[in-house]
């Protein structure tokens, strides 16, 4: 007697390649609100995206979840394939954004979901380097996707300097940098031998990313001329990719097209970091990380009795008072911070540079 086949349950067919747009969603939604003060952006556009992609990751994560739970090699499958691993990488740092987005509303949630994506990251590494080496030798040759496994964890300072931990952001600022330049060197030095195949040309927009992202996190250490350099290597890159529009799409629409959404996104809020940066308040709009909105410390100065109480509120003294910290070593940073992160969320500690009268602000 003929069978009907089954029908799939809910999650069982869910693709790593919807995580990518969801990604660069979450991304446009934090340009959105590092628009706010320089453009006097309403409020309400990025609350309306951020509010909405949110949603709609934790929906896609939970019918992931669920896939994974069924059959939990899935996983080790879909690291298989190029496109598997950057669905996968994207699901994995759109948790840091999630920090990003929550870092105003609770800032001991935000902690604990950065941690949370970090562990994420952490077994993401794991388990892609495991399927590098077993998988075949062609396999192991340098990809733009890279960039999302190996240098993603350059969105962590965007949370964790804001609370505080600016040594440890240095660390990883420093990093990353150096990992993104080898990564760019080496996708250079390929593609100058052989043209990448049509299908996978988009992923070359990843290489936009990491170089907007630091140059966005330097500007939130300080660091100006490193973010200078770092601006106009990803304006050079864009404009690269611009030119060769036609090229990097000849393959026609796909789902690896995702890949141009975060790029785009990274590059939008460095530009907004360095135009707020340039309107005579150096880091008014920049140490926030585009997870706060602006401070308008200017509010409280007729009130004089409260000037003193909220000057550690102010992003310019606050960038300061972490500048000196940072210079105690990184050493000692690594070894204070990163046990500090999880008393933020365990002890209930808001190192939070925040005050309960800005805490509505979110």
């Amino acid at each position: 007697m003929f069978k009907l086949p089954q029908k799939a349950r809910f999650g069982e067919q869910t693709p790593p390649a919807i995580f990518p747009p969801i990604f660069g969603l979450l991304g446009i939604g934090l340009a959105w609100r590092r628009a706010e003060p320089v453009f006097q952006a309403p409020p309400a556009v990025s609350q309306l995206i951020l509010g909405a992609v949110s949603l709609l990751f934790l929906f896609a994560l939970g019918a992931y979840g669920l896939k994974v739970i069924r059959r939990p090699a899935v996983v080790a499958e879909d690291l298989r394939v190029l496109p598997g691993r950057a669905g996968l990488a994207a699901m994995v740092l759109s948790v840091y954004l999630m920090a990003a987005v929550l870092l105003p509303m609770n800032p001991r949630v935000a902690a604990a979901v950065l941690l949370a994506g970090l562990a994420g990251h952490a077994a993401l590494v794991w388990l892609v380097i495991a399927a590098l080496l077993r998988g075949p030798e062609e396999q192991r040759q340098v990809t733009p996707v890279w960039h999302l496994q190996f240098v993603g964890v350059i969105f962590v300072p965007l949370v964790a300097i804001p609370l505080g931990y600016t040594g440890l952001s240095r660390v990883i600022f420093y990093g990353a940098g150096a990992f993104a330049l080898a990564i760019l060197a080496i996708s250079v030095a390929q593609i100058i031998r052989r043209d990448p195949p049509p299908p996978l040309r988009p992923l070359m927009a990843i290489h936009v990313a990491p170089f907007s992202l630091l140059g966005t996190v330097a500007l939130m250490l300080n660091e100006r001329l490193p973010a200078l350099i770092f601006a106009a290597l990803a304006t050079a890159i864009l404009a690269a990719l611009l030119i060769r529009a036609r090229y990097i799409t000849a393959a026609g629409f796909s789902p690896l097209w995702g890949a141009f959404t975060f790029p785009l996104a990274a590059y939008a809020s460095l530009m907004l970091a360095l135009a707020g940066a340039g309107e005579g308040e150096p880091l008014d709009h920049v140490c926030d990380g585009g997870a706060f909105r602006a401070f308008r410390f200017e509010k409280f100065q007729t009130r004089r009795r409260r000037v003193k109480q909220i000057a550690h509120l102010h992003p310019r003294a606050a960038a300061t008072q972490r500048g000196r910290r940072a210079r105690a070593g990184f050493g000692s940073a690594l070894d204070a911070e990163l046990p500090g992160l999880a008393q933020l969320f365990i002890l209930g500690r808001d190192r939070q540079p925040g005050h309960r009268a800005d805490r509505g602000q979110g």
